[in-house]
């Protein structure tokens, strides 16, 4: 494993993270929970290979994802050479002091006195502002840096560039998770996420069926594979459309 220095922080973090979006799933009553034996294990796995940062969020695999994460930290013996960022999301800030409700819960939930780094999670240039003229969520962020509650504040990004660089000259963040791969993530992917990861089954219905109209779902898929060829992660494509198909199914 390779290491770097996480900016200015002093924190030095394996070049691979491990993120807790996506953890092995099973079903129960026609709904979807972690497996939590086979989850565990991953982490472990990651955490034997050398990697020692690991993302969380307070919304990921069912808002279960950050449960596991601490049972993993907890049997892990060097618990304490893990560096952990978690997330708030504005999915959940409606009202003041929400903000602050939610790191005290999150923290309850990963057994931990502090976040090495606290982000808001998917905030561009507007909704950040806009958020924070509701609820103030920037000052109370601020005082949980201040109590030692956080150690550093950041953000995960899906704006604009531009928008990137407004929020970074803000001077508050030192740490940035942008949405990056090799693959710019169809549309259709990004939908079957929202539902699953973020339960917005609703907005993604309501979206999917833009793409049904426009022509760009996932039925228009002929199973071709020549994107199997072309991917350089090896990603089963088809087999993905297929099951965003039976996902959304035949959407009026």
């Amino acid at each position: 494993m390779q290491y770097t220095l996480l900016g200015n922080t002093g924190y030095r973090v394996s070049r691979l993270g491990f993120g807790s979006m996506r953890l092995p799933m099973l079903r129960i009553g026609g709904e979807e929970y972690v497996d939590v034996e086979r989850a565990i294990g991953v982490i472990h796995r990651a955490l034997e290979l050398g990697v020692n940062y690991i993302d969380t969020g307070f919304l990921y695999c069912s808002e279960e994802s950050e449960l596991v994460v601490a049972s993993a930290l907890a049997q892990w013996p060097r618990r304490d050479e893990v560096v952990v960022a978690a997330k708030c999301t504005k999915m959940r800030a409606s009202d003041s002091g929400d903000l602050r409700r939610m790191l005290e819960h999150q923290l309850w939930k990963q057994r931990r006195e502090f976040f090495d780094f606290y982000l808001f999670h998917g905030i561009g240039w507007d909704n950040w502002h806009e958020i924070d003229e509701r609820i103030g969520w920037i000052g109370d962020m601020l005082r949980a840096k201040d109590e030692g509650l956080v150690k550093h504040i950041g953000f995960s990004f899906h704006d604009k560039p531009e928008s990137m660089i407004r929020l970074v000259d803000e001077g508050i963040f030192e740490l940035v998770t942008c949405q990056y791969n090799y693959l710019d993530i169809p549309r259709v992917f990004e939908l079957v996420n929202y539902h699953r990861v973020y339960s917005l089954e609703e907005y993604a219905a309501t979206e999917y069926r833009a793409l049904v109209q426009s022509g760009a779902d996932a039925s228009v898929c002929v199973r071709c594979d020549t994107c199997l060829d072309r991917c350089p992660q090896n990603i089963a494509i088809p087999d993905q459309l297929e099951e965003a198909r039976e996902l959304f199914g035949t959407v009026p």
